[in-house]
């Protein structure tokens, strides 16, 4: 135990830990253009739905 402090990594994985060698990992379930395309056509919708409730209209009141 004449060693001192002793460390739990590899000197290579703290090496390539500071010279920052990781990458950043996405999910690839699906395609980036597909999530792209999705997340504008989610926009759209949400765009429409907005531009449906402020939409101004004529009403008539119909009494029995």
């Amino acid at each position: 135990m004449g060693e001192g402090r002793r460390s739990i990594y590899r000197s290579e994985a703290l090496e390539y830990y500071s010279r920052g060698g990781e990458k950043d990992v996405l999910p690839r379930v699906i395609a980036p253009p597909v999530f792209l395309w999705l997340w504008l056509l989610l926009g759209l919708c949400i765009a429409g739905v907005i531009v449906l409730i402020w939409l101004p209209g004529f009403g008539m009141l119909i009494g029995e």
